[in-house]
């Protein structure tokens, strides 16, 4: 009798974490132009009350993130410090970067979904 081995979806991924989820939602964002990338452009955007939620690095240096992370918090702008400068950079095909801004409103709830409500500030 010949062994029939079972098939799976090749759209699921095996071992896909939040981690990885958020990185990929970021990347689709990007593509649909949909991030600001940068500390500076992200304060920028922040004040014209364009963006939606704010993933700031969590090895961003003490300076910036006295100069991003307070005005976060006056406005009052959802964010995550969870990845790193590169992991964020490069989930958007750029260089390390200190912050990302999402700007579209249903991309950035599914994204504090993936990462779960406990981790957003």
């Amino acid at each position: 009798m010949k062994a029939t081995r079972k098939r799976t979806n090749p759209r699921t991924r095996i071992g896909t974490t939040s981690h990885d989820a958020v990185l990929g939602l970021l990347g689709l964002a990007a593509r649909a132009g949909h991030v600001v990338v940068g500390t500076e452009q992200v304060r920028s955007i922040a004040g014209k009350n364009r963006i939606r939620f704010v993933l700031v690095a969590s090895d961003l240096t003490s300076n910036g993130r006295q100069r991003i992370v307070p005005m976060l918090q006056r406005r009052g702008l959802a964010y995550v410090e969870q990845h790193t400068r590169a992991e964020l950079g490069g989930s958007v095909g750029r260089g390390p970067t200190g912050a990302i801004g999402v700007t579209d409103s249903q991309l950035a709830e599914r994204i504090r979904k993936a990462l779960g409500e406990s981790s957003v500030r």
